[in-house]
């Protein structure tokens, strides 16, 4: 009998956690369309639980506060970025320079469409969490790119093949680049200007491609 009996235990936690992880994801979505509808400051947790159609007890034995939500909400956000970003690396086949002319189009159009959201709502976070999130998606940018760049390793400048040089490179040329796009922001429309993502381009493109031999 007890043979029996543990698969139907092992199967009836498994709809718990099915159950579980529907209830979690239809909060998450409910902050979202507050968020997007309503703005930051109708991010309640009564509000959150009416719109997913749950009670606040329910909602806590999910989530301990508001900003656990917020977390689980941008964390969603992120991955589905980096996983995109993910994409347009992996699908750049042709040279190095136009692969990278296709990534910072790119990483420009994101920092266009979605720095001004984590702009809001980063601020609600404690500051261990903003920090946290800051500094996990840029490395797991800087670590795409670096697989992006060994892909094309013989289009490196030389001294590039190093990998401690080429460390030092990316975080140099990554943290460069965050700065250009964070301040390209206070400039409306800059960050989708042709011009400006060539340029953006040019300079990693001289940072890392080695220069063509003389004829």
């Amino acid at each position: 009998m007890r043979k029996v009996a543990a698969p139907a235990r092992s199967m009836r936690k498994s709809a718990r956690q099915a159950r579980a992880q529907e209830t979690v994801k239809t909060i998450v979505l409910a902050a979202a369309r507050i968020l997007k509808t309503d703005g930051v400051r109708s991010l309640t947790t009564n509000h959150i639980a009416r719109t997913a159609g749950v009670s606040v007890g329910s909602l806590y034995q999910y989530f301990p506060n508001k900003e656990a939500i917020l977390v689980a909400l941008i964390r969603e956000q992120l991955q589905r970025d980096d996983d995109h970003f993910g994409h347009v690396v992996l699908a750049q086949q042709g040279d190095l320079r136009a692969g990278i002319r296709a990534i910072t189009r790119e990483l420009c159009v994101y920092q266009n469409t979605v720095a001004p959201l984590l702009t809001e709502l980063l601020p609600l976070l404690s500051p261990l969490e903003q920090t946290r999130f800051v500094e996990e998606r840029f490395l797991e940018m800087t670590r795409t790119f670096e697989a992006f760049l060994l892909r094309f390793e013989a289009e490196l400048r030389p001294e590039l093949r190093d990998a401690a040089r080429r460390q030092r490179a990316l975080w140099i040329s990554a943290h460069a680049l965050r700065a250009t796009l964070n301040q390209a922001l206070s400039e409306p429309g800059l960050l989708l200007d042709p011009t400006f993502q060539e340029e953006v381009a040019t300079l990693t493109i001289g940072y890392f491609v080695a220069p063509p031999l003389p004829a």
